[in-house]
């Protein structure tokens, strides 16, 4: 958790506002091959990836994978429109590496 307080705190929140808004993500471990969004269904998650790499991909209409972005160390990720609204997602998103660390918020 340490990376993702020190991400709060290079971006210019104070030490106890950091502290507050980390308390709010609980760590996860997940393996190569875990879907983090999935898609046709609102995505729930927001994460802080502090490990791994997380790739997030479509599926286009003559079924080609086409990948939208990578994700790495020490960045969120999240299908933002579906987390924010609600709204259901297109994009699947997987994880690329063997064991992932990841901290995890919900908008339920």
């Amino acid at each position: 958790m340490e990376n993702l307080l020190t991400y709060f705190q290079s971006t210019g929140f104070p030490e106890d506002a950091s502290t507050k808004i980390a308390s709010a993500f609980k760590p996860k471990e997940l393996q190569k091959g875990d879907f983090f969004v999935m898609a046709d269904k609102v995505s729930k998650m927001l994460a802080f990836l502090e490990s791994g790499q997380l790739q997030s991909y479509s599926i286009d209409s003559n079924g080609d994978e086409r990948t939208t972005y990578i994700s790495l160390p020490n960045t969120f990720v999240a299908s933002l429109l579906s987390f924010h609204v609600r709204r259901i997602t297109t994009l699947i998103a997987a994880f690329l590496r063997r064991i992932i660390t990841i901290f995890t918020a919900s908008n339920n």
